[in-house]
């Protein structure tokens, strides 16, 4: 095919990286997660499709089950566990910070929860407290960056109207809010710690200084391990995952890994707008859901990626969020199809859905979400396939655009026939060709629509996809 042989970003996830990571003695492979990462259910590879609302009622549960969910979060809780059990659905039950075994206390208290559920039925997998490593440089960036100096202000207007000479602590609050525009911590707690000397009050929150948060994070990573190595002391069955904010930096994530079997982070990067803060990254596009997932894997080397994505909009959340977030809207089928296309492609092993619970049913939303979730089911025998290993190119024909990133292509073979998942990651429509195939010269591709069909040609075969769009072939 003519065109310029100028390659975008190709993603091509056609091989599982060698499981070399080490792993303590005391963390064997759970039974239920095969050498490559894949989740069994009932003794099946399967790609888990799971869902974070448990709701009260059962018609919905059932209707979560019959649209394709096949993995849903429970309490720790035999009446949780039995419900989604009678609506044919597995469960994963969060250990939350009882997974932190740093005293006795938790230890106890963990010990309970593996022992008095591990032999459920309905359980496959356990889950670590949610986004730990976040939650301790969040809690402290607020503190820092929002609470603390909103009371120096508010203190200050006070001492004004009090008659108190106020401009030695207008000038020190001034050095705090310069320690953190340039992340000089030590310098701003220095200020900080004049200034409620100055005020003649005390912090009310002496213990979050940001100077210390690496060092409490390495610290609840360490108790979080502790966790780990007595849920798998307990129960080899059952995999334990952990899912992370969409932050951090890649060792500081890789360190709390070691307290899970599976990773992963939750991403909602829609509406697709530079102010939409979900992704800190440098690309705030949707296909950042694909960056994401290459984080994750290369935080935890070896280890399966479940990627958390968007089952809602941010409009939907009751809290006071800035513009556009506050009025954001809920992502289109199209949206919610490529995000989780986009996961798969990059490695993800299981794709979860959160917010749906803010979501009302019925709603256009909830059935555009089921109807990706049920197609995803169907593929199932695709999904749960391992990769292919082959040595394939992609080659962009000629465009007006810029072309930053391109088409990502993962192979597997399911029945001995050769499939293709084939995703656009550019903003715009593209054709392209892809090479190196193993296949002789004649040999058809139909898509999974069955609308398109395509004929191997010299081991290439040409293509086209819309802005995002998505084709998975399979071998006639």
């Amino acid at each position: 095919m003519t065109g310029t042989r100028s390659l975008a970003r190709i993603v091509l996830v056609l091989h599982i990286l060698v499981w070399t990571a080490p792993v303590p003695a005391a963390s064997a492979r759970p039974t239920l997660l095969e050498p490559d990462g894949t989740l069994l259910i009932e003794g099946e590879r399967s790609f888990p499709i799971g869902i974070y609302e448990f709701p009260q009622e059962d018609a919905v549960l059932r209707e979560i089950a019959e649209a394709g969910f096949n993995l849903i979060r429970c309490s720790a809780s035999t009446e949780h566990l039995d419900r989604a059990a009678s609506a044919g659905l597995k469960a994963w039950i969060s250990l939350g910070n009882s997974m932190d075994v740093r005293d006795n206390a938790s230890r106890d208290k963990l010990a309970g929860i593996i022992a008095g559920y591990k032999d459920h039925p309905a359980l496959v997998v356990w889950e670590a407290p949610d986004e730990p490593l976040w939650n301790v440089w969040y809690s402290t960036f607020n503190w820092f960056h929002g609470e603390q100096p909103r009371l120096f202000r508010e203190h200050i207007e006070s001492a004004k109207k009090a008659g108190k000479t106020v401009s030695p602590m207008q000038a020190v609050l001034r050095h705090y809010q310069t320690g953190l525009e340039t992340a000089d911590y030590a310098g701003a707690e220095s200020a900080a710690s004049k200034l409620w000397q100055l005020l003649e009050m005390k912090s009310p929150k002496p213990d979050l200084p940001m100077t210390t948060a690496p060092r409490r994070a390495r610290e609840l990573a360490d108790g979080l391990f502790e966790g780990y190595e007595l849920v798998r002391q307990m129960d080899l069955a059952h995999p334990l995952w952990i899912n992370h904010a969409p932050r951090n930096t890649i060792p500081d994530l890789a360190y709390f890994n070691r307290a899970g079997d599976i990773v992963g982070c939750d991403i909602y990067p829609v509406p697709e707008v530079p102010q939409n803060g979900h992704s800190d990254l440098a690309n705030r596009r949707i296909n950042c859901v694909g960056d994401y997932t290459d984080r994750m894997r290369a935080a935890a080397p070896g280890k399966p990626a479940w990627m958390v994505l968007q089952g809602f909009g941010w409009g939907d959340l009751s809290v006071d969020w800035p513009e556009p977030a506050k009025t954001g809207r809920r992502p289109t089928y199209a949206e919610t199809r490529f995000m989780a296309y986009d996961a798969i492609v990059h490695g993800a092993k299981g794709i979860l859905y959160w917010g749906t619970h803010y979501v009302e049913k019925p709603s256009p939303f909830w059935t555009d979400l089921k109807r990706v979730v049920r197609e995803l089911h169907e593929m199932q025998h695709v999904l749960a396939a391992p990769f292919e290993t082959l040595n394939i190119g992609v080659t962009l024909e000629p465009t007006l655009h810029s072309t930053d990133r391109g088409i990502a292509v993962m192979a597997k073979r399911v029945d001995g026939r050769l499939v293709l998942i084939v995703v656009n990651e550019l903003h715009e429509p593209v054709s392209f060709s892809i090479s190196g195939l193993p296949l002789p010269d004649g040999t058809r591709l139909r898509d999974d629509t069955g609308t398109r069909t395509v004929t191997v040609e010299g081991r290439r075969i040409p293509y086209s996809l819309r802005r995002y769009g998505i084709a998975v072939l399979m071998g006639e």
